[in-house]
């Protein structure tokens, strides 16, 4: 994982990004690291209703129960499978769609 790869991508208030970078931050401290990919994000599709400026999305996030790896390759622990509807909003800002947020739907 990298740190600051997150806030580019989001807007300053998105709690997302903020609770993500965190994540990596907290792996990074460790020397630790996922074996691949820990999410997917599948069945995006576009939803009505946002305000100017902003798109609305479902989605399901799918955990795919990737290995978290200390620096030797050790296996530490394994996020469970899990997949759950999400919304996601994004807004245009200064030319270029930044993540406004995601929740569980």
């Amino acid at each position: 994982p990298e740190n600051g790869v997150l806030p580019p991508l989001g807007v300053a208030s998105c709690e997302f990004c903020k609770n993500n970078e965190t994540l990596v931050g907290q792996l990074i401290a460790g020397d630790d690291h996922y074996d691949s990919d820990p999410i997917r994000v599948v069945d995006l599709a576009p939803l009505s209703g946002a305000p100017t400026n902003q798109q609305y999305y479902s989605a399901t996030s799918a955990q795919v129960g990737a290995w978290i790896l200390d620096r030797s390759g050790k296996k530490l622990q394994r996020d469970k499978q899990v997949r759950q509807p999400i919304s996601i909003a994004v807004v245009w800002v200064n030319g270029v769609w930044r993540l406004y947020g995601a929740d569980r739907a």
